[in-house]
């Protein structure tokens, strides 16, 4: 029996049509700031798909965009204007950056009061010890659809493979909080195929294609896989589609964790605009 899809991509739209209701009902305006360097195509598109998304959501979206030379400590500084500007609710710096920029250091210049990403250095101490009133968009969008098909996560054996401040290192502590039994796998990791084997739930973002393999994994596990990457031409997760014969649950790609990712992304922006309020 094939595994039953967690589609991402149909809860996000429920999300996002709430988030429109509840926006029209604040009835205040709502601005969000997208800090873009240089000129990535990739970058660029995934930033205007962010700006046509809040747009239709009722947020104005503006993208503050800067040269690809820019230092880290210009942009430190245009990320404290954006701090102190109190038009702007949320600030989203799209990556990656160029090479020369310090990435942790411009993320640590995002005030936790704006930072619904959760990559700064005040957020990200919030969120490891358990006071943060937002979670990272892409495990809260994990969480959000392990809620949503009531699977459970506590008591359980959660393997994280990868330890990106995107997606593992974040996963790690959320679900360590939630009462899961956490095992990070890195690419240093001994034992690694047996610990997957043990797992009943995982979560994987590395970004490499058949990464995971049906012999990699016991029957009826629970797949969330939030890895992307391209192969000939299509976007893939970390996951062999091989697995899906034995999972008994496994989001897809594209279609999962992905569209799950921008709709708590703005979620999170309206969590601290009413929490502000």
């Amino acid at each position: 029996m094939s595994a039953i899809i967690l589609d991402g991509k149909k809860l996000s739209e429920k999300i996002l049509s709430d988030l429109k209701k509840e926006i029209s009902e604040i009835n205040r305006p709502i601005e969000l700031a997208i800090v873009l360097v240089g000129n990535n195509p990739a970058s660029l598109a995934y930033t205007k798909r962010k700006q046509k998304i809040g747009e239709e959501l009722g947020i104005k979206v503006k993208i503050y965009k800067y040269e690809e030379n820019i230092s880290t400590r210009k942009l430190r500084e245009e990320i404290n204007k954006l701090n102190k500007n109190k038009k702007i609710k949320g600030i989203i710096a799209q990556l990656p950056l160029p090479n020369h920029i310090n990435t942790e250091s411009m993320l640590d210049a995002i005030k936790a009061k704006k930072d619904i990403d959760v990559l700064g250095r005040e957020s990200v101490g919030r969120l490891y010890k358990n006071k943060s009133k937002i979670l990272p968009p892409t495990v809260a969008g994990i969480k959000k659809l392990l809620d949503e098909y009531k699977i459970e996560y506590k008591g359980k054996n959660v393997a994280i493979v990868g330890y990106g401040s995107l997606v593992g290192k974040p996963a790690s502590m959320v679900f360590a909080n939630e009462g899961a039994s956490i095992f990070v796998l890195r690419s240093s990791t001994k034992n690694k195929n047996k610990l997957l084997r043990e797992a009943d739930i995982i979560i994987s973002g590395v970004g490499k294609p058949n990464l995971i393999t049906k012999k990699d994994v016991k029957k009826g596990v629970i797949i969330m896989d939030a890895g992307m990457s391209e192969q000939n031409g299509k976007l893939v997760g970390d996951v062999a589609d091989e697995v899906k014969k034995i999972a008994k649950y496994i989001t897809p790609v594209p279609g999962g964790v992905g569209p799950m990712t921008v709709a708590m992304l703005f979620w999170n922006l309206l969590e601290l605009v009413k929490n502000r309020s």
